[in-house]
């Protein structure tokens, strides 16, 4: 008899994916992987978001105690420096998310 493949099924037997199937099926691939991403970015940001509070905290609680603004303020300007980037990194990926879906619906409708 015919080779059978791991299915049991005969290669030339296999049922074959049309082209939208093919289409839909990358379009959520493209989909899962941007969403993984955004996930991925929003959890890095709650946990620096979390880490920068108590760093804040320090830093106020050292200058109200000893009156030295001048490490507040560059601490805070440091601070500040690294929360626009990780907002930055953060947008990024939720436009990259966005921009996946709307290429995704379009290509799931076609």
């Amino acid at each position: 008899g015919a080779w059978r493949g791991s299915e049991g099924v005969v290669p030339s037997e296999r049922p074959r994916h049309s082209a939208e199937q093919l289409q839909a099926h990358k379009a959520a691939k493209v989909l899962l992987d941007a969403e993984e991403a955004l996930l991925e970015a929003a959890d890095l940001a709650v946990r620096r978001s979390s880490d920068a509070l108590t760093t804040e905290t320090t830093l106020l609680e050292a200058a109200q105690r000893d009156g030295d603004m001048e490490a507040y303020t560059r601490g805070l300007r440091n601070l500040l420096a690294r929360r626009i980037e990780q907002t930055r990194l953060l947008a990024a990926a939720l436009d990259k998310y966005e921009t996946k879906c709307v290429a995704g619906s379009t290509l799931s409708l076609d």
